[in-house]
Formats: structure tokens, C-alpha cells, sequence
């Protein structure tokens, strides 16, 4: 990811930037964070707009003012807080009960569900917004997807990965919930896929605590809670589907 940060740097050159005008970047999740990232750092700071295109874009990465990019294929590794100048619980159950809908693009459906997305993680964000504190629990299934993204290359797309590290945690902790959330997820119909090495990935998470991790564990749909767990209760593989 530092080609693609170095590529945007740049750009700002041949446009004589100065640190009271910026630009407009428009792009998904990973255009949005190196963009940002990037204006975050020329020149100590330059405003920045953000116009995201993707749905994965709008309701995770342009939330939380977090901008972070790759470094040596280890997610997320690099990167800074910021606020663009300009950003163009019942979400479970509603996910659940308009599954069909959702899944032929029904844009009222897509809408309401965006709108339940957003007022969750920013409610979240208004509470925490440095990540300290309650804020971890929206890395529910993260620990298990960076590892999944960087073990492929990235080739597995962040909601496959997250959607696979969910059911893996929940597994770990709740028969409930985990039953809850694997019958869902096998309604998006994705590719069967088994990956290996994920364990050397978690020990590079940056929630990593010694032979320790921080991870959200969820105790019932809704609620949720942070630990410290053992990396090794893991493993090393995980099959996506």
C-alpha cells in the first residue's frame, strides 16, 4: 500500500498544493483511506474531500475518521486519525428479515440498511472516537479477516473476510450466535475457499498483546464485550464459503 500512498503524494506536487487548498478523491474503502491518509501527512495536513463509491465504503471506512493503509501485507498497519472536510441494533434483525431484498439490490432496502449502518457506527465513533475504549467492538470478525485478506494476497474481498472471521469468532464463544450469524452469511452464496499461515498474520495484528489479542465477543445479538484471549485458541486455517 505505500505505492499507492506514494502515487497520491505526489499528485499534490505538480498542482502547487498549499496547505489551505486541497482535493476531491473518489473510490471505495481502500482509495478513500490512502487518500485521506495521504492528505493527513503532505505537508503536515491539507484539506481533504472524499466522495466514496462503494457500499462497503460508505458505511465502514467513511465512518470513525480512521485512515490507515498496508505495510509488509500486514493490515492496516499504517495510519493516522483526520476528519474530512466533506464525506458524501436492530440492523441484524432487519439484515434477517429482508435478506431477498437485499440481495436483489432492492435500493429502498439498500437505503434503510446504509441509514441503520451509519447511525450504529456513528453513535460508536461519538463515544470513542480515538479508539480506546468501546470502539473495539466493531472489530468483531476483523482479527480473523485481516488475516484471511493478507494470507490471499487480498484477494478475498474485506466483506467475504469479515463475514468468514465472524462466524470463526462467534464459534469460539457462542453457539447461538454463531448459528445465527453462519445461517445468514450462507445466503450470500460465496465462493468455497480454504486458506492456511492465518496465525502468523493474527500475531502481527496490532491488537496484539503479548501471546494475548483483544477481540469483541458477543454475548448475545446486540451486545458485545472486549477480551483478552489467547492467539493460539485460532488456529491456522480457515475454510471460506
Amino acid at each position: 500500500m505505500l505505492k499507492p500512498f506514494k502515487l497520491v503524494s505526489r499528485e499534490f506536487y505538480p498542482q502547487d498544493m498549499v496547505t489551505d487548498v486541497g482535493g476531491v478523491k473518489v473510490g471505495g474503502g481502500t482509495t478513500t483511506d490512502t487518500a485521506g491518509f495521504a492528505s493527513l501527512t503532505f505537508m503536515r495536513g491539507i484539506p481533504f474531500n472524499l466522495i466514496s463509491t462503494t457500499l462497503l465504503g460508505m458505511v465502514d471506512a467513511s465512518i470513525g475518521g480512521k485512515f490507515v493503509i498496508n505495510f509488509k501485507d500486514v493490515k492496516n498497519s499504517i495510519g493516522s486519525f483526520g476528519k474530512p472536510d466533506v464525506y458524501v441494533n436492530p440492523l441484524f434483525e432487519y439484515i434477517e428479515a429482508n435478506i431477498e431484498r437485499l440481495l436483489r439490490r432492492d435500493i429502498k432496502c439498500m437505503n434503510e440498511m446504509i441509514g441503520l449502518c451509519v447511525k450504529d457506527k456513528l453513535e460508536i465513533c461519538r463515544l470513542d472516537p480515538f479508539d480506546k475504549g468501546i470502539r473495539h467492538i466493531l472489530n468483531f470478525g476483523h482479527t480473523i479477516a485481516y488475516a484471511i485478506e493478507s494470507e490471499s494476497n487480498n484477494e478475498i474481498s474485506h466483506g467475504h473476510a469479515v463475514a468468514v472471521g465472524m462466524i470463526a469468532e462467534s464459534q469460539k464463544f457462542n453457539s447461538y450466535v454463531f448459528e445465527r450469524i453462519k445461517s445468514l452469511v450462507e445466503k450470500l452464496n460465496f465462493d468455497d475457499v480454504e486458506l492456511f499461515n492465518l496465525d502468523k498474520w493474527i500475531k502481527a495484528d496490532k491488537k496484539r498483546q503479548g501471546e494475548n489479542i483483544q477481540i469483541p465477543i458477543v454475548d448475545e445479538i446486540g451486545k458485545s464485550h472486549v477480551e483478552s484471549v489467547k492467539i493460539t485458541m485460532f488456529g491456522s486455517k480457515a475454510k471460506l464459503f
